[in-house]
Parts: structure tokens; C-alpha cells; sequence
């Protein structure tokens, strides 16, 4: 006897299908059973009352969570109101000083070009405000702005009218250089930097009148009290959705009030200043939750009569009845993580969160000098060899440095100290991961591979960070967003802006749906076995910025290739998770940035 397996198969497929049909017929059957009225009325109640008690647990979670955020807003807004000039101008040392810099470096470069006696004595004015400046920062007597700004005018003004004498007595540029060389165009570079400082000045607080401006919060500060509401447990299923959503809103506006506090303390801006930057971003997800809230409230109306008909109710009806109800349930649950997601990143803010940027969170390359050394070794990553002295510039302001001052040692004996990284062995042997542990076998460079990416909202070709958009807010893996430019490919309605998981197996990564102008995120979190200290790579192209556990701690202005030496900082991160989140500006085509990460000491070896 012969055996067909392709029979054999074709008789069990129809065998398990006949087996389909009959189930299906029974379950057909069975929804069409009618019920006695009082017992599918005793049902409805045993059903609606089984998913009501979950959402009161859902709801009561949530008014705990309501009155965290708003003890750690009412904080947040507390330091605000209480900060000192210290703290609003510690965050703009740094970069004064390097401005500073800049204009003595520009007047150096005059000098030895140009014999004119301005250019001469353009030089010691310069040195002198450079010098100025460092006493200025270093005494933090901030009402000593006006002197600043009169030395540099001092040095700025006299130059611009030599110029404009010297263009109107010689309009051709090829005249200019043969009479005066390059003086013209050594003084607009000198006059440029001298302006940078000035706008970087213009930024300082000086008087208390200032302080009080930047400080109020007149009005702001609301009444933590919360007042007394329904009893969860006596309300009604409905009602229980209802206060969900309500909740959830009064939320969203509660920790929008807290990003802004501590955007502002961060920035040394004004709450009214950062609270615009935050409603911004916040515009496109509000309108999308008040349409959500509507949506809703039209899914319980129309639900609370599923399940319930005039003619005698069936088994199919009370089933249709269950699965409404659950929906409810279902909907209180999406909006309890939503405000447990706001509540744990209120509270994780709270802990962490020290007034104005400190030298101590974050340095640039080449600026300064970090306490401690790493004890953390990567999990993935290879050894490297250090090289000779090289000097350092800041990638914000248009450098390419590959130097970082080496993170042991006191500052009196690293003066003048660089170690050069080597980008070639690092291209070649960093190795991908996101864990770093004290034991590890293997040392050196590590790409972070794993990130979850969102975009493109438009960015017109500008560089303008002044725009802010919902990731700068809050992370929320399962938000959607409708302001982004991504349209249908048959020219329909916009698609809405979802979180896309990308791992990569090189350093670079590319977002999906790359476009040109436009803005993207990527946020990730890395894990550090114990307390570590790191020197951190950053490359994009074009700008970026990068927070790191919600601390602004790289910022590149302007287009740029990627360039794994773009800039280096030395971060010290806690034990347990570290939050980074980058924001990734595109203008003509390419889009793309990584992040390497490496303990210092070992990059020193």
C-alpha cells in the first residue's frame, strides 16, 4: 500500500478546518442564547463592578502620583525663587573665559600682520581684558559687567571706525591689503570675537533688580492643596474614567510646570522664559491628548449601552457588555502609565538635580581638570594607546580638538598636560554595549548601540534651538505626536511621530525616515555597575545637543561632517542607569551621530 504525504497533509488540513467551523458555529450558537432579564442585569453589575475595582486601584495610584509631582514641582519652583547670582552665572564661566581667549588670540594675530599702531596697541588691551575677565570670574563681583563691557568696547569701537575710514579712502579690497596688508581683514575677525564676548557678557546678571526679574514667580507658585474628592471607591466605572483622564491632564500641565523650573535654573533663564520653550513643545501632544480625551468620552457613552438592548438580552449581548467595560479599564490603565511615567522622571529630577551647571557635572576638553579616576572598565570595548601633546579647542565654537586634559593628578601638575586620543584605534577597535562593570575583561572604547529614535519634526534649515519639541519635555517610549513633517505617500494626512528602536553593529547611527531639515531625538539609558567617571565622544552631523541625566552637557552649533574628534567631555556618572538623550539637527542630506564612551585612565595609558 502506496502513502501520499501531500494527501495525508491535505486530509489533516481539512479536518482541523471542519473542527473550526464547528467551534465557530458553536460559539454562534451560543452568543444567540437569551437570558432572563434580572440574571443578565445581575451580570452587567458583577462585570462592571470587576473592572471598577481595578481602575480605583489605577485611580488612587494616580492622585499619590499627582501630589508627588506637584511636591517636587512646588520644590522645584522653591529653588527657582531662591536663586542667587552665583547660581544663574556659574553656568556662563566657562564659556566667558573662552571668549575671552578668543579676543586675545584674534589681537595676537593683528599684531604680528599688520604694523599699523593700532594693531600694536590693540594687543595689551586685549591681554588686559582676557586678564580682567579671569579676575572677574574668579571673584564673582558680578557687578563689574559695565567695566568688562567698556574695556571691550574700548578695544571694538576703535577699530570698526578705522575700517570704515580705510574702505572709504580705498573701496577696492586688493588696494586695501596693498597699503594696510591684512589689517582689515584681521580687525573684523578680532571685532567678531569681541562681540561674542559681549553678547556672552550681555547674558551675566549684575544687580538685584536683575536677580528679582529672573526670579519671580509672583503668581506661579500655586497652593499645593489638592482638596477633597469623591471617594474612588463610590464612583461609577464612567466616573472612574473620567477622573483618570482629568488626573492624567492635571498632570501633564503640573510637570510641564516642573520641566520648565528646572529648564530655567539650568539655563539661567527666567520661569516665564522657559515655560514658553516648554508649552511649544508641549502644543502638538496637548491638542493630541484633548482630542484623546474627546475620543474617549465618546467610546463610554457608547459603550455604556453596549450589552444592553429592549428585546430579551443574549449571551452575545452580555459578552459585548464585558468587553466594553474591560476597554474602560484598559483606557485608566494607558493613562496610569502615562502619569507614572511623569512621576517617576518628577522624582528622579527632584533627587538629582543641583541648581546652575557645574564644572563638577561636566568639563569640555581641554578646560579644565575632573576629580577622581574611573574605576568602571567597558563591557565590549579594546584597549588604546595615548600619543604625544596636541592643543584643544571647544567643538561649540567651531573646533575639532582631539585633546582632553587627563582626568588624575592636581591642576598644578597637569598645567599644560594633554593626552591625545587616538581616533584611528578607536574607529578599529571599539567594540558596541551599553553596560560598563568594574570586572570586566575587556577595557577601552565602547560605541553605544541601542537607541530608541523620533522624527523628523521640521527645522526650515536653521539651526534654532529655541524650538523646542515634546522629547525635551518628557520621555515617553509609547507616545505619538502629530506636529512632526512625515506625510502619507499618497500625499494624505500627516503620520503621527512614533519612538523607533535602532540597534546598530557600527558607531554611527542613522535615524529612520531620514530627511533633510529636520530634527530628530534618540534617548537610551546605560548602566554602570558602580559610580564612574568617563571621557564621553559625541559626533553628529550636523548639531546636536546631548543631556545626561537631564544635565545639558554638549551643545555644537552650526553644520558639520561627523568627526569622531568633534568633542570630548568628561562626565561622572552614578551607580544604577544613566539617562542620554540626544537632539540631532539635520540641514542639506546626511544625518548621523554617535557616542563612545571610555575611562579616562585608560585612554592615558
Amino acid at each position: 500500500m502506496s502513502v501520499n504525504p501531500e494527501e495525508i497533509r491535505q486530509r489533516a488540513v481539512e479536518v482541523e478546518k471542519r473542527k473550526f467551523q464547528r467551534l465557530e458555529e458553536e460559539r454562534e450558537r451560543r452568543t444567540k442564547v437569551t437570558l432572563k432579564e434580572e440574571d443578565a442585569e445581575t451580570l452587567r453589575k458583577k462585570a462592571e463592578a470587576k473592572e471598577a475595582r481595578k481602575a480605583v486601584v489605577k485611580v488612587h495610584d494616580m492622585r499619590e502620583m499627582k501630589r508627588s509631582v506637584i511636591e517636587e514641582r512646588d520644590a522645584s519652583l522653591t529653588r527657582l525663587k531662591e536663586r542667587n547670582l552665583d547660581d544663574i552665572n556659574s553656568g556662563r564661566v566657562d564659556d566667558l573665559l573662552v571668549f575671552a581667549e578668543a579676543v586675545a588670540e584674534a589681537s595676537y594675530h593683528l599684531q604680528v600682520r599688520s604694523q599699523l599702531p593700532l594693531a600694536q596697541s590693540n594687543r595689551p588691551a586685549s591681554i588686559g581684558l582676557r586678564d580682567a575677565t579671569a579676575r572677574f570670574l574668579k571673584d564673582r563681583n558680578w557687578e563689574d559687567t559695565g567695566k568688562l563691557k567698556t574695556q571691550a568696547l574700548d578695544i571694538r569701537n576703535p577699530l570698526l571706525t578705522t575700517i570704515e575710514v580705510i574702505q572709504q579712502e580705498q573701496p577696492n579690497a586688493d588696494e586695501q591689503r596693498e597699503k594696510f596688508g591684512l589689517f582689515v581683514h584681521d580687525s573684523m575677525g578680532l571685532v567678531k570675537r569681541v562681540d561674542a564676548y559681549l553678547a556672552q557678557l550681555e547674558q551675566f546678571l549684575s544687580t538685584a533688580a536683575d536677580l528679582a526679574a529672573v526670579n519671580d514667580v509672583s503668581g506661579i507658585l500655586p497652593d499645593t492643596a489638592d482638596g477633597e474628592k469623591t471617594d474612588p471607591e463610590s464612583m461609577s466605572l464612567d466616573e472612574l474614567v473620567a477622573e483618570a483622564a482629568a488626573l492624567e491632564q492635571e498632570m501633564a500641565g503640573d510637570f510641564a510646570e516642573m520641566r520648565a523650573s528646572e529648564m530655567a535654573q539650568i539655563e539661567g533663564s527666567s520661569f516665564d522664559e522657559a515655560m514658553a520653550k516648554i508649552a511649544g513643545a508641549m502644543a502638538g501632544s496637548m491638542q493630541e491628548r484633548s482630542g484623546e480625551n474627546a475620543s474617549a468620552s465618546d467610546k463610554s457613552e457608547a459603550s455604556s449601552a453596549a450589552g444592553q438592548t429592549s428585546a430579551s438580552p443574549t449571551v452575545g449581548d452580555l459578552q459585548a457588555f464585558r468587553e466594553a467595560q474591560a476597554s474602560k479599564t484598559h483606557e485608566v490603565t494607558g493613562r496610569w502609565t502615562k502619569a507614572m511615567n511623569m512621576a517617576e522622571q518628577a522624582k528622579s529630577i527632584g533627587s538629582q538635580y543641583q541648581i546652575g551647571r557645574s564644572a563638577g557635572d561636566f568639563q569640555s576638553g581641554g578646560t579644565g581638570v575632573s576629580a577622581g579616576s574611573s574605576k568602571g572598565k567597558s563591557e565590549g570595548g579594546a584597549g588604546t594607546q595615548g600619543g604625544d601633546s596636541s592643543k584643544s579647542s571647544r567643538s561649540d565654537l567651531g573646533g575639532g580638538g582631539t585633546a582632553f586634559r587627563s582626568a588624575s593628578g592636581n591642576s598644578d601638575e597637569l598645567k599644560g598636560l594633554r593626552t591625545r586620543v587616538p581616533v584611528s584605534t578607536i574607529k578599529a577597535k571599539a567594540l558596541p554595549g551599553r553596560r560598563f562593570r568594574k570586572d570586566s575583561t575587556r577595557q577601552g572604547w565602547l560605541f553605544i548601540d541601542t537607541w530608541y529614535v523620533i522624527g523628523p519634526w521640521e527645522n526650515d534649515g536653521r539651526l534654532d534651538y529655541e524650538t523646542t519639541h515634546p522629547p525635551e519635555v518628557t520621555i515617553d517610549l509609547d507616545a505619538e505626536y502629530n506636529d512632526g513633517k512625515t506625510v502619507a505617500s499618497d500625499g494624505g494626512a500627516r503620520h503621527p511621530l512614533k519612538w523607533r528602536f535602532v540597534q546598530s553593529d557600527i558607531m554611527r547611527i542613522t535615524p529612520p525616515n531620514e530627511q533633510p531639515r529636520s530634527t530628530y531625538y534618540a534617548y537610551t539609558e546605560v548602566y554602570f555597575e558602580e559610580e564612574a567617571e568617563m571621557l564621553v565622544a559625541i559626533a553628529t552631523d550636523d548639531a546636536a545637543r546631548m543631556w545626561v541625566n537631564d544635565k545639558l552637557v554638549w551643545e555644537d552649533q552650526g553644520q558639520s561632517a561627523w568627526n569622531l574628534d568633534e568633542g570630548f567631555r568628561v562626565i561622572r556618572f552614578k551607580k544604577g542607569f544613566n539617562k542620554f538623550l540626544a537632539r540631532i539637527e539635520n540641514s542639506p542630506t546626511l544625518c548621523e551621530f554617535s557616542v563612545l564612551l571610555c575611562p579616562p585612565d585608560e585612554v592615558a595609558k
